[in-house]
């Protein structure tokens, strides 16, 4: 089964590849679509090689709706358009904001919804997870919140990395 996981730039793809491909029998992939021009044959046939594929992109709103299950990770856009300039400069604002519209039409569409504020938490990942497998597929806590402390610092450097952290650890 594919599904996808989608959301406005900056708003958590990535991170739900990896997520999702803490499941030995998914495989997460993120921004297929546009690193490869095959994208569809490529993921119909990683579809036959793992019983689940995470098609994680921020582009998904504009591709055609083939997806049973959809989740969508809802950051707010002035945000994702603040963090996106930040990393790659100035965006078209007109262009950005037709994105926003048409990626507003797709999250009506989406079966579920994830708040970007919740998305590392114990309660998001879990309903991530068995909103796409089955309940025999126990949810790998640990594992999860441990991947959400590695994000975490990431985006946060400034709170871990401070001067008194690393005096405790030198």
């Amino acid at each position: 089964m594919i599904f996808s996981v989608s959301g406005l730039p900056r708003s958590g793809t990535a991170w739900c590849s990896t997520f999702f491909s803490l499941n030995p029998y998914c495989i997460g992939v993120h921004e297929l679509a546009t690193a490869n021009k095959r994208w569809r044959e490529e993921l119909e046939e990683l579809d036959v090689s793992f019983p689940f594929v995470a098609d994680c992109t921020t582009y998904e709103c504009m591709l055609p709706d083939m997806y049973e299950k959809r989740i969508w990770i809802h950051r707010d856009p002035d945000q994702c358009l603040k963090s996106s300039q930040f990393l790659f400069g100035d965006i078209e604002l007109h262009f950005w904001d037709e994105y926003v519209r048409v990626a507003e039409q797709y999250k009506s569409s989406a079966t579920l919804v994830v708040e970007f504020d919740e998305l590392f938490t114990e309660q998001a990942m879990m309903e991530m997870w068995y909103h796409v497998f089955p309940k025999h597929m126990v949810f790998p806590k640990l594992k999860a919140m441990w991947l959400a402390r590695m994000n975490v610092q990431r985006h946060k450097a400034a709170e871990v990395f401070t001067v008194e952290n690393c005096q405790t650890i030198l």
